[in-house]
């Protein structure tokens, strides 16, 4: 494949895009021997693909890109693809059989890279959704669990507001009752207050009472004691005189005793 060389245009475009892409390295001193030795191919091979006399081959593409990326030089943003894509386009407007069998090889060798790559970007894939849906299914477990507790909260803020309605309704029973209670015993206060007024004046009253019933009764015992002094006086027997001997009486003492008997 190597032996054929380029005819055409696309073949001159490939090889004038690869001189581009190594010219910034040689330029700062870099030989295209270098470039050789790292690509696997003799330098004239490599000398023969910078003029356009060969065609190089899609591998060629991928180790230039490898060897300047090394050196800090890496191919810039899309001339990679534009390099794929000339050389692909080189391979196929080329009228050699061996540079179209070469060409289908490596673009067979390519697609059976992508699709181990993408068989391997699939596992991984599949892994990563694995490890997704055991995340997703601990996140619906914990999203259950605290549905759960959240239903458990609510309950029991429902209970403790009920609880709370109830100790308001109490506390304003018992407020009520207590005012009440309050007006009876302001009531009986003052029921009290009359009734010592009341109480006072009946004191004061009974106490004027009694003084005048005493003043009232102390003359009437004065002339009930001066009464009975003389009652007593008169009641009293009188005695014999001195000088008359006392056996005269003896017989009107024995006559009041019989008939006293009787």
């Amino acid at each position: 494949m190597d032996e054929q060389r380029a005819v055409g245009p696309a073949a001159a475009a490939y090889a004038a895009a690869l001189r581009a892409a190594v010219s910034g390295f040689t330029a700062q001193g870099g030989t295209q021997r270098e470039i050789a030795v790292a690509a696997h191919v003799a330098p004239a091979t490599l000398s023969r693909y910078l003029s356009g006399e060969r065609i190089a081959p899609h591998g060629f593409v991928a180790s230039l890109d490898a060897f300047l990326t090394e050196r800090e030089r890496p191919l810039g943003d899309g001339v990679r693809e534009r390099l794929e894509g000339l050389c692909g386009r080189a391979h196929e407007a080329s009228r050699s059989p061996a540079v179209q069998l070469e060409h289908l090889k490596q673009e067979l060798a390519r697609v059976r890279g992508e699709k181990r790559a993408g068989g391997g970007e699939l596992a991984a894939l599949k892994t990563h959704a694995d490890q997704l849906a055991g995340e997703l299914e601990r996140a619906l477990e914990r999203a259950r669990r605290a549905e759960t507790e959240r239903g458990l909260l609510v309950r029991r803020v429902d209970e403790q507001e009920q609880k709370l309605q109830s100790a308001q309704s109490y506390t304003r029973q018992l407020q009520a009752e207590l005012t009440a209670q309050h007006d009876q015993v302001v009531l009986v206060q003052r029921e009290v207050e009359v009734l010592r007024r009341q109480n006072k004046t009946l004191l004061d009253e009974n106490t004027a009472t009694t003084s005048s019933e005493r003043l009232e009764g102390a003359v009437p015992a004065v002339s009930t004691q001066a009464g009975e002094g003389e009652a007593e006086q008169n009641a009293r027997p009188s005695l014999p005189p001195r000088d008359v001997p006392t056996s005269t009486f003896k017989p009107l003492r024995s006559r009041i005793s019989t008939e006293h008997d009787r």
